[in-house]
C-alpha cells in the first residue's frame, strides 16, 4: 500500500485487537479506491512505559472517547497486539513483519523509509503527516497555563485543514528570577537561541515541527522577562 487513510475509530478498534484484518469494511470505507489486502494486521505498541505511549494514549482517548477505554499513561493498556522495547524495537518490529502498523516518532519513519498513514479528521482533506501539519496541529492548541506558564492543552479532536493532531511537545523548565548572575546570560542566549525565527525555520530539515509563531513569539517574550 503506498497510501493508507485511517481515523481515531479505525486505529483505536486496531490498537484494541478489535479490527484484526486490513480488508476490514470500516477501512474500505475510509480508502474506498483501495484494493485491501486480505493481510492480518499485526499491531506493534512499545513494551516499557514512554511518553509515546502516554501521547497515543491521549489522542485515541480524547478523538475517539467511545472505543478507547484506557487512561492517558506511559504504560501500554491495551489487548493483543505485539510488544517491542522503544521507538527503534517498534520500528524494526514494523519493519520485518508483514502487515505491521506502529506508532513512533516521524524521524524513524523518514530514517527507515517506511510509509505513515495519513488521517482522516474530519478536515476536508485527509491529513498526512510532516513538520508543517505537525506545526499546524500544535497552532490549534491553547495555552493551559497561566502568566509564565506556556504549557499547553493539545485539542486531538481538531478538524483544522492540514493540522495534523497527533503531537508531543518537549519543554524547557527555568526559574522566573532567582537564577545566579553568572549562569543567567548562558540561560537566557540559549533559550532565545532556540525560540529563534532561524533555528525554527531549520527543523523541520530534521523532521521536528517547528513552533508556529504566536507560540515561539510568547516563549521568546518570556525568555526576555526570567532575572
Amino acid at each position: 500500500m503506498d497510501s493508507l487513510v485511517l481515523n481515531a475509530s479505525t486505529l483505536a478498534r486496531i490498537f484494541d485487537s478489535r479490527i484484526t484484518m486490513w480488508n476490514d469494511p470500516q477501512i474500505q470505507r475510509l480508502n474506498p479506491d483501495a484494493r485491501l489486502p486480505e493481510t492480518e494486521i499485526s499491531a506493534v505498541h512499545r513494551s516499557d512505559d514512554s511518553g509515546t505511549t502516554q501521547n497515543f494514549n491521549a489522542y485515541l482517548a480524547d478523538a475517539a472517547p467511545e472505543e478507547w477505554p484506557y487512561e492517558k499513561v506511559k504504560a501500554w493498556q491495551a489487548r493483543g497486539g505485539h510488544a517491542a522495547p522503544g521507538s527503534d524495537g517498534v520500528v524494526s518490529t514494523v519493519s520485518s513483519q508483514s502487515g505491521s502498523i506502529g506508532y513512533f516518532e516521524l524521524s524513524f519513519a523518514k530514517a527507515k523509509g517506511l510509509p505513515t498513514v495519513k488521517l482522516d479528521t474530519g478536515a476536508p482533506d485527509p491529513v498526512a503527516v510532516s513538520a508543517r501539519s505537525a506545526s499546524a496541529g500544535i497552532a490549534a492548541a491553547k495555552v493551559a497555563g497561566s502568566g509564565q506558564d506556556l504549557t499547553l492543552e493539545f485539542d486531538y479532536r481538531t478538524s483544522a485543514p492540514g493540522a495534523y493532531p497527533i503531537v508531543l511537545v518537549t519543554y524547557e523548565i527555568v526559574c522566573a528570577d532567582g537564577t545566579p548572575a553568572d549562569v543567567l546570560p548562558a540561560l537566557k542566549s540559549f533559550l532565545t537561541y532556540t525560540a529563534s525565527e532561524e533555528v525554527q525555520a531549520g527543523l523541520a530539515r530534521i523532521h521536528y515541527a517547528p513552533l508556529p509563531e504566536k507560540v515561539a513569539s510568547r516563549v521568546r517574550h518570556v525568555v526576555g522577562t526570567l532575572s
